[in-house]
């Protein structure tokens, strides 16, 4: 790997080693000057996953983690998150293969603490069934009707709780269309700073189908010790085969989830929303009957 400056001058580069035939890195993020890889590799049938961290100024390996080998008993699906000095890892797991994490075998959830040097300082795995408490769900993840979860974002403060988004989601079938995405209420498990589970809120909306995901982003704030996420949904009217377009703002301020929809429906105009900067978004307004787009910034009612 080389790394480059503005002026195309390489400032340092990095050999990774082994054998090119049998390993390969990957980037993973890029964050406060360092970079951070996995590399995995293969020696004499033995294979080994490791999770880097590299000086993004100087080209320098700060450490190196073995994440996943041969006697493992999971692989990870994972995002980072450097705190101070300490490396958070959170995501899924499912049984250890050599092809890596599964999806489709997703038994629940993780969370690594690494220090400066590398040093694994907390480790911790949460699996479906010990939600049981908050939330109804068999050991490989299956919900009512057969939904399953498909995680949309990793919240982790910088207090080191963790808040992970995700959506109920099935693949179903008709007989004209053939398999289809269907999609359903939104699910929040709220994990102390040692990963126990404290809650596991469910965020109703309507189902979708056709669509992989109702889900538009989300974003920190109060200096990432809160978040707010974003959604759009469709509702129907009753009465009517009508749906009304709908944008879901959910916040999570002070440790307390907080719900709110705004309808966006109208029959001249259209808005999409974009993200924006911290506690506010971006509201831009298709309207037929006018030569230009309108734009706003909105603040949100809760910052």
């Amino acid at each position: 790997m080389k790394f480059y400056n503005l002026d195309n001058e390489k400032i340092w580069d990095y050999n990774f080693g082994g054998d090119e035939r049998w390993s390969f890195y990957r980037a993973v993020s890029f964050q406060d000057d360092v970079l951070y890889f996995t590399y995995s590799t293969r020696d004499d049938n033995q294979r080994k996953k490791e999770f880097l961290q590299i000086d993004a100024n100087t080209g320098k390996l700060n450490f190196r983690y073995a994440l996943e080998h041969s006697n493992s008993k999971y692989s990870y699906s994972y995002t980072t998150k450097k705190i101070d000095e300490n490396t958070v890892l959170t995501g899924k797991i499912s049984p250890y293969s050599i092809t890596g994490y599964n999806r489709n075998k997703a038994l629940g959830l993780f969370k690594i603490v690494l220090d400066k040097d590398g040093n694994e300082v907390f480790k911790k795995h949460f699996l479906w069934e010990d939600a049981e408490e908050f939330i109804e769900m068999s050991k490989k993840g299956k919900m009512d009707a057969g939904y399953k979860l498909f995680t949309h974002s990793y919240f982790v403060f910088n207090d080191n709780r963790i808040v992970v988004l995700s959506e109920k989601y099935k693949i179903a079938n008709n007989i004209l269309l053939g398999p289809h995405v269907k999609t359903e209420d939104f699910i929040l498990f709220e994990f102390d700073s040692d990963f126990n589970i404290k809650n596991a809120k469910t965020i109703a909306k309507d189902m979708s189908k056709f669509s992989s995901s109702d889900y538009l982003f989300g974003q920190y704030l109060n200096n990432e010790k809160d978040a707010v996420f974003f959604y759009q949904d469709y509702q129907k009217e009753e009465g009517t085969k009508d749906k009304n377009w709908i944008l879901g703002i959910v916040s999570i301020v002070d440790g307390e989830v907080n719900h709110e929809k705004i309808p966006m429906s109208s029959d001249d105009y259209y808005i999409s929303p974009y993200v924006a900067k911290e506690g506010y978004i971006l509201l831009r307004e298709f309207n037929k009957n006018s030569d230009f787009d309108k734009i706003r910034l909105e603040r949100l009612n809760f910052y």
